[in-house]
């Protein structure tokens, strides 16, 4: 390569990694595909090029440039991580298997190809091969977030619920050590905690400090906008703020699922990809889980959704009962075949916000609603669209705010067969994971007690 092919080569490069930080996949690929016509044996735009047709579900060309550079370099464990990746998606589990054992001969060190091939197990149903994977890894890297969050899947898949439920509070843990590393703070965020904290009446110091820093900041127009806190403000938030200082531990109850549930389950079929169950919980079971809601500080994520505040399995979501709750599903027909792959709760804190319209990574979702009727303003609204169609088999989900405007120009110009499910505390909505599906119109009366919260379990890795 003469300097003029070099100077060309290295400008395309950097455009192509530029435009991949700015989170535009198709523009960087058609950069690392100009700078190959330059550089056509080039190890390192063939493995970067591969990784994002991969990405995009583009699996048969991602293979064909990562069998070069496995070709060129037998040696090269990321090569055999990625194209073992490939190959899972093509479904031909046999040589996966094989180019994940490939790349720990190559680099006996690698956690990222033993964590890897550990999930492939997960997702081919291989309970016990992965959680035999993801302890060997945790034996030499304790406190690694995603061989722990595997551990706990795998574990709950074997219905060992105690190192399930200790996994997640690992989880939990760990992502505590990075919340005291965050050094951001949305008035949204600051507003739920402080509504949380007068409410749980014990935290009187936390509430005074949140007050004087609302007080301080000079904060953005938009209330979900994060801002950077200042260092004398982050000493004296450190020991509290989005830390799961209080937890309500959730107790478990003799009877999880009600009867009519149970039966309901036991018979299930999807109407057209869904399907409606009332009183979900018994009484013991919803007042319990709606207790643990409301009083357990494990609302860590302010920036997914504007308006919203979440909390995950892996942060502090995961209890007790809720696992109950979860094994009692699997023993349904609805659910027996279909490990939990993950799980949430929204809690609307701008009352008239809406969750967009977005699919989810799984086979079969089940959404119920924990705060009780009298908060809705709009008795018959407030509950959940979903879009029947099936959207392409070719769909390729990115993440929520990229999906958005794609996603509602996909249903605007196709018959949807939309059906919109009113919201009723304790009910159950079951459907097709892959559905688009978003919130009804909604207006909640505006406390603390009062919030919408929906609690989503998704069950099946998709095919």
């Amino acid at each position: 390569m003469d300097d003029y092919q070099e100077n060309v080569f290295e400008k395309l490069s950097r455009l192509a990694m530029d435009s991949h930080r700015n989170g535009d996949t198709k523009e960087s690929i058609n950069w690392w595909r100009k700078a190959l016509e330059e550089s056509p044996h080039h190890l390192g735009v063939q493995l970067n090029l591969g990784a994002l047709l991969a990405q995009i579900g583009e699996f048969s060309e991602a293979l064909a440039l990562f069998d070069k550079v496995v070709s060129k370099a037998p040696d090269h464990a990321l090569a055999h991580i990625n194209r073992a990746g490939v190959l899972r998606a093509l479904g031909d589990k046999e040589q996966a298997l094989a180019a994940y054992d490939k790349a720990i001969n190559c680099d006996p060190c690698s956690v990222e190809a033993k964590c890897e091939r550990s999930e492939a197990f997960l997702h081919w149903g291989f309970y016990e091969e992965a959680l035999q994977g993801f302890n060997a890894v945790l034996a030499e890297n304790y406190n690694l977030y995603a061989a722990l969050k595997g551990q706990a899947l795998s574990a709950l898949a074997l219905e060992n619920h105690d190192l399930a439920l200790t996994a997640f509070r690992k989880t939990q843990a760990a992502r505590t050590l990075i919340a005291k590393n965050e050094i951001k703070i949305s008035r949204l965020k600051l507003r739920h905690d402080r509504e949380q904290f007068r409410w749980l009446e014990k935290f009187s110091d936390q509430v005074s400090i949140f007050d004087e820093l609302e007080n301080e900041l000079v904060w953005p127009e938009n209330e979900n906008e994060p801002v950077a806190l200042p260092s004398s403000w982050r000493t004296k938030v450190a020991s509290f703020f989005n830390l799961p200082v209080h937890l309500e531990e959730g107790e478990i109850v003799s009877k999880p699922l009600a009867q009519n549930a149970l039966e309901s389950l036991n018979s299930f079929h999807l109407n057209n990809g869904v399907c409606i169950i009332d009183d979900l919980l018994t009484e013991g079971a919803f007042s319990g889980l709606r207790s643990y809601l409301l009083k357990s500080t494990i609302w860590r994520d302010f920036t997914h959704i504007d308006g919203f505040v979440a909390t995950y399995l892996e942060d502090g979501l995961a209890s007790p009962l809720l696992l109950q709750i979860i094994k009692e599903l699997r023993t349904t027909t609805a659910f027996s075949n279909l490990p939990l792959v993950q799980g949430w709760a929204f809690k609307g804190v701008t009352n008239n916000k809406r969750i967009g319209l977005h699919a989810d990574d799984a086979r079969l979702s089940i959404n119920f609603w924990i705060t009780p009727d009298t908060a809705n303003l709009k008795p018959g609204r407030g509950g959940l669209i979903i879009h029947r169609k099936s959207p392409p088999s070719s769909w390729s989900m990115d993440d929520y705010n990229k999906d958005q405007v794609p996603i509602e120009e996909w249903v605007a110009e196709n018959d949807t067969d939309p059906i919109e499910v009113p919201y009723q505390a304790n009910r159950a909505v079951i459907f097709d994971s892959r559905l688009f599906h978003g919130s009804g119109e909604v207006e909640f009366m505006d406390n603390f007690e009062s919030h919408r919260i929906n609690l989503t379990l998704l069950f099946g890795f998709p095919q």
